[in-house]
């Protein structure tokens, strides 16, 4: 099964390349912003957890 995810993955990341979709706050603001084509980012730690927290949050409430 493992296998199988990879390659799924590896084949839509070749076809449609990085997303950068998911949105995260910068410098304070309130509302998050998406930041397409920039891979630099999360660059904080707080960043990061937000994606985290995120991705977590939107599996539940998919599942439940």
């Amino acid at each position: 099964m493992k296998h199988k995810l990879t390659k799924i993955y590896q084949t839509l990341l070749k076809n449609y390349g990085q997303q950068g979709w998911w949105p995260i706050t910068l410098d304070g603001k309130l509302k998050p912003e998406y930041h397409s084509n920039d891979y630099s980012y999360p660059k904080t730690e707080h960043q990061q957890l937000e994606i985290i927290f995120g991705a977590i949050l939107t599996q539940n409430s998919c599942f439940n």
